[in-house]
């Protein structure tokens, strides 16, 4: 009787009865439920739904732990194929939490993938631009001792100075990926800078008789003054080497909706080829070395800095009409 409620009570007011006539007699037949029966039958069901919804709960634990677990364990996989295979991109497309951690993961192992190639040119690069100056040096002094030729020594000088430049470029790049963002800025006068760097350049200037004008506005700047000085340095050391002799370089500092500088040249001019690859590492334009040595990371310099203080870089260039660079300082 545990089920049994009042409603099923064995009383007289859950009887029910009405009056029938047989042959013409009346009588009165009472009709009472067998409420163990009722509520044996009433137990049965009640222990067959709840059996259906042990067995039913069971199997949508089951099939929800496979959908659940199942790209779990696919990405696990994925990222231990990454620890061995740079690129490798997991299979599982869904639209909830997992397939966003999927497709961050799959976003990681390109970005892997890409910088690894990036690092094995750059060691390729560097091997080469390395080996390059000090197999000619070793032959130059080789023939020199043969020969004693003393006009192989300045084919040795300029070797020997293209090495240098290289390393100390290699060192100024290292120690810009080694700073990242964290880059102590200030406010300095941008006028005074760039006439310091047109002072460092004047050998330089003078040497291939190239004539600066400047118009230059007192403006302040803030950025890390150093860098900015390298990067400005490392543009105009550009223009010269990349102009004919007596030809002009200009400067322009000034504001409008930004504040920019702005370097322009009579030089060799870039083709569109040179102006897509300009930032790239090593890429060297299409002009003989011996007419503009280069060893291909000036502009690289000039980039990394630019991206270090959020700076913004415009080139405008067509060959045989000069170059102009702009900077628009945040």
């Amino acid at each position: 009787n545990v089920f049994i409620t009042g409603f099923f009570d064995n009383e007289t007011r859950n009887t029910v009865g009405m009056p029938i006539k047989v042959n013409n007699e009346m009588y009165d037949v009472y009709i009472r439920p067998d409420v163990g029966e009722s509520m044996h039958e009433f137990r049965i069901f009640l222990a067959i739904l709840f059996l259906c919804i042990i067995v039913f709960s069971i199997l949508f634990v089951f099939i929800s732990s496979k959908y659940i677990v199942r790209p779990v364990v696919q990405l696990k996989e994925a990222a231990r194929k990454i620890g061995d295979q740079s690129g490798y991109q997991t299979q599982v497309k869904r639209k909830d939490e997992i397939g966003v951690l999927a497709h961050e993961m799959n976003i990681m192992s390109a970005k892997i993938l890409h910088h690894e190639e990036m690092n094995q040119r750059f060691v390729a690069n560097v091997s080469h631009e390395i080996q390059s100056p000090i197999t000619n040096l070793l032959g130059q002094i080789k023939q020199l001792r043969q020969t004693k030729d003393f006009s192989l020594l300045d084919d040795i000088e300029h070797q020997s100075q293209r090495l240098s430049g290289l390393t100390k470029q290699l060192l100024m790049l290292a120690s810009l990926e080694k700073t990242g963002t964290a880059i102590d800025k200030e406010h300095f006068n941008g006028k005074t800078l760039i006439q310091e760097v047109i002072r460092n350049h004047m050998y330089a200037l003078d040497q291939k008789e190239i004539f600066v004008t400047t118009k230059l506005k007192d403006i302040e700047i803030l950025g890390h003054r150093d860098l900015c000085y390298q990067m400005i340095s490392n543009l105009l050391s550009n223009a010269i080497k990349y102009s004919p002799e007596e030809t002009q370089i200009k400067f322009e500092l000034g504001e409008d909706a930004h504040k920019y500088i702005k370097i322009s040249d009579e030089g060799y001019g870039m083709s569109d080829k040179t102006k897509e690859l300009l930032f790239e590492r090593f890429y060297k334009a299409e002009v003989h070395e011996d007419k503009a040595p280069s060893n291909g990371l000036g502009m690289a310099i000039v980039k990394e800095i630019a991206d270090l203080h959020g700076f913004e870089i415009e080139v405008e260039s067509e060959l045989k009409k000069g170059t102009i660079i702009t900077i628009k300082f945040t």
